[in-house]
């Protein structure tokens, strides 16, 4: 007997392949899932990218921070993305996006926080986490 089936939340982290940069394609992520699934199926992720000289600073992860960092890392608010949960979900069922457990609630609160002090975060994604998360 199988148990039910895997659901989005908040605070979920995932690995997902080929989200690596233009030269890199291949490479992966870990993302954060920042809203509960929407009306629409909808949730806002970000994803941790690992640290370089010009990176945003607002929220810096490290190792201790998630059991998958090991090495200085930033949330890329550049790069926020509203995607259907149902789509994660089926990735998860598949093997082609695995699970990485959930964050830290304080870790998680701090990513959250630099949604809205992030210079880099767009506008329409500010929105769209502040319609969901009030």
């Amino acid at each position: 007997m199988t148990g039910a089936p895997f659901r989005v939340a908040r605070g979920c982290t995932f690995w997902i392949p080929g989200t690596g940069p233009a030269h890199d394609a291949d490479r992966a992520h870990l993302f954060i899932t920042l809203t509960a699934p929407d009306a629409n199926d909808e949730v806002l992720l970000v994803p941790v990218c690992s640290e370089h000289s010009k990176c945003d600073t607002t929220c810096r992860l490290g190792a201790g921070d998630h059991g998958f960092i090991r090495h200085p890392s930033y949330v890329a608010y550049h790069k926020l993305g509203v995607y259907l949960a149902a789509r994660i979900e089926a990735g998860v069922a598949t093997g082609a996006v695995e699970f990485r457990g959930m964050i830290d609630e304080r870790v998680f609160a701090f990513v959250c926080a630099g949604v809205d002090i992030s210079r880099q975060s767009a506008p329409r994604m500010k929105q769209f986490y502040a319609e969901r998360t009030r």
